[in-house]
């Protein structure tokens, strides 16, 4: 429906850098983008800081999954636009990534 529609584009929204301004609003996937380039290549352990701000992150992308899911099971795919669904699948592309990040194979099951 449009009403899911419109939601999953805001999902999408949250997921990318928008617009603010001159400037951009980094979204959900700069900010892990930016823990994984910080993570990645070092030869020393994982801080502290790094791995709670992996679960932050985490738990944010996994309840936008969720709502995603939800969105989409309540709408027959013929009514999904064709912003929403590629929406959808960017947030499914750079969900399947996060979770095939450096710090997955550190700590399986994170």
């Amino acid at each position: 429906t449009g009403a899911n529609a419109d939601k999953i584009r805001e999902i999408y929204l949250q997921l990318v850098n928008t617009p603010e301004g001159v400037r951009y609003k980094p979204g959900l996937q700069t900010h892990i983008q930016y823990l994984a380039s910080m993570t990645t290549g070092v030869d020393q352990k994982i801080g502290r800081d790094a791995i709670e701000r992996y679960q932050v992150l985490k738990k944010e992308l996994d309840a936008l999954t969720l709502e995603t899911d939800r969105l989409l099971q309540q709408s027959p795919r013929r009514h999904v636009s064709r912003p929403a669904r590629d929406a959808w699948l960017r947030s499914y592309s750079f969900a399947c990534a996060c979770h095939a990040s450096p710090y997955s194979r550190i700590h399986p099951g994170a």
